[in-house]
């Protein structure tokens, strides 16, 4: 089974402050994952300025091949000189990751990557060079299955009621935190949500700066299936519902024609799940060998309203989902959870229960879709619909 990075990012702006001063560059292909962290010098439009330069530059160059020397001496020579401070540059992580799990660090006066490996942290040989005048820190290593990187602005570390709290959270407490509360299982998005929040908690939500999170985790190629209403059709029913079925990874139908279809094929009975009254989502199914059975375009709908705000919803609230009784949030959380590729089997027959015009019911499906799969990609799912 192949392996692959899991990515999620975020930020906390400083108060006061419309942008943020920290930026995350992100490359995933094929062969190679690269993360570039950078924190601009100071706050607001001219940190936030310094950051994108530096990220997007440092990026745009390891893209054409160009060497962290020349890099390093490219920043350097490109970005302002601050008349107060006398510096011209902002801190930098650049974490790259090969399919195989080679992996290169390179550390910039950013906080030293956290390494988390079967729960505690694995200390990385780096070495010191000196280059343009500037100390840089760099390892090459090889990561493992269930790894999982942390990389993170100094905004992080310095998390505290105020600024008479000296050092403030400190990265080894940072670490501490990851040992007691993350899962082995939790996906990127549910650690870096995790290490945010509290990071909020110890500012007591008075962010005092920009202080941001980005999680790479090396695991398995995981999949989540969507079957989403009938082929357009109806003779390809079978064929489809096999490929569907044949798929390895967790499998969800979406629709009420479309799971009784599945039922048929597979010789298995569609039972409704009996629920408290949830006024906005119908209720779920069960289908024995199918992971999640949902009601269609009502769920999908309000599933895609819940993923917009996904970040702002709290960590107690998105572990809830897990087990909700709403559709629409136990979708939500089975694709923000259950792997790193989603494919959308996505039917193309015309279903007359919600519209007289066919047109108009197929294109709203299709947009709806479309919508979901597009906030998916944000949250960096590799998401493929395969249209049937």
């Amino acid at each position: 089974m192949n392996l692959c990075t899991e990515i999620s990012y975020g930020s906390l702006i400083k108060r006061e402050q419309e942008l943020c001063g920290d930026k995350v560059e992100l490359f995933q292909g094929e062969d190679e994952t690269i993360l570039v962290l950078s924190d601009g010098l100071g706050s607001g439009v001219k940190a936030n300025i310094l950051a994108t330069l530096t990220s997007r530059i440092i990026m745009t160059m390891l893209l054409g091949g160009t060497s962290i020397d020349e890099v390093v001496e490219t920043i350097v020579n490109t970005l302002p000189i601050c008349k107060e401070r006398g510096v011209a540059y902002s801190t930098f992580t650049i974490l790259r990751v090969k399919a195989d799990g080679t992996a290169y660090l390179v550390e910039y006066d950013n906080p030293d990557m956290i390494l988390v490996r079967n729960g505690e942290e694995y200390f990385l040989e780096k070495e010191k060079m000196i280059l343009h005048g500037k100390e840089i820190q760099e390892a090459n290593f090889k990561l493992l299955p269930g790894d999982i990187c942390v990389l993170m602005s100094d905004g992080v570390v310095l998390a505290g009621p105020n600024q008479f709290v000296r050092f403030g959270w400190k990265r080894e407490n940072v670490v501490n935190f990851i040992y007691e509360n993350i899962s082995l299982n939790d996906s990127a998005f549910a650690i870096k949500k995790k290490v945010l929040e509290e990071c909020d908690k110890r500012y007591l939500g008075n962010i005092r700066d920009d202080s941001t999170v980005a999680i790479c985790k090396l695991q398995h190629e995981s999949r989540t299936n969507m079957m989403i209403g009938p082929p357009l059709d109806t003779k390809d029913d079978i064929k489809i519902v096999e490929k569907f079925m044949d798929t390895y990874g967790k499998k969800i139908i979406c629709g009420g024609r479309t799971s009784r279809i599945v039922g048929s094929v597979i010789g298995k009975k569609v039972s409704l799940l009996k629920t408290e009254d949830i006024i906005d989502t119908p209720p779920m199914a069960l289908i024995e060998g199918i992971d999640l059975v949902t009601e269609g375009i009502v769920t999908i709908s309000n599933a895609v309203e819940i993923i917009k705000e996904i970040d702002e919803i709290s960590t107690f609230e998105y572990d809830k989902m897990s087990n909700s009784e709403n559709g629409a949030e136990r979708l939500v959380w089975f694709l923000m959870e259950g792997g790193t590729h989603i494919t959308v089997f996505m039917g193309r027959a015309n279903n007359v229960a919600h519209d007289s015009n066919k047109g108009i019911e197929f294109g709203q499906k299709i947009r709806l879709v479309e919508e979901l799969a597009d906030n998916l990609k944000k949250q960096h799912k590799r998401v493929t619909i395969y249209y049937c």
